[in-house]
């Protein structure tokens, strides 16, 4: 629940980024938002929470699970969000690497059980 909800604040302030950045005409405009601080503290908390993750469980599986997650977020809120459409090697290419990431963590669990 907490990898969940720690991808969450860190899709949210990435989008919320983006969207500050591009809704003001110069970048000096969007440094003085008060929106930056609440960004900041935000992306703070997140952080900790990822940190608290990586402490009680096993790094290899936590990576994993922050890593696919992180994926299928940012592809879901770019799409539903920002009406951001894949071409079929994007998807072929997140296909892969979330494979990837299955695997990765099924042998990291293998190798600690011997």
């Amino acid at each position: 629940m907490i990898v969940l909800i720690t991808q969450i604040l860190f899709t949210f302030t990435a989008l919320w980024a983006k969207y500050n950045l591009l809704e003001n005409e110069s970048f000096a405009d969007s440094l003085t938002g008060s929106w930056l601080f609440i960004y900041i503290s935000v992306y703070l908390v997140a952080t900790f929470m990822q940190l608290y993750v990586f402490k009680v469980t096993n790094i290899f599986k936590a990576m994993a699970f922050f890593s696919g997650l992180s994926l299928i977020l940012t592809v879901a809120a770019g799409y539903f969000l920002l009406d951001e459409i894949l071409d079929w090697r994007d998807n072929i290419s997140i296909i892969l690497v979330i494979s990837a990431l299955c695997i990765i963590n099924c042998e990291k669990k293998e190798e600690s059980e011997k």
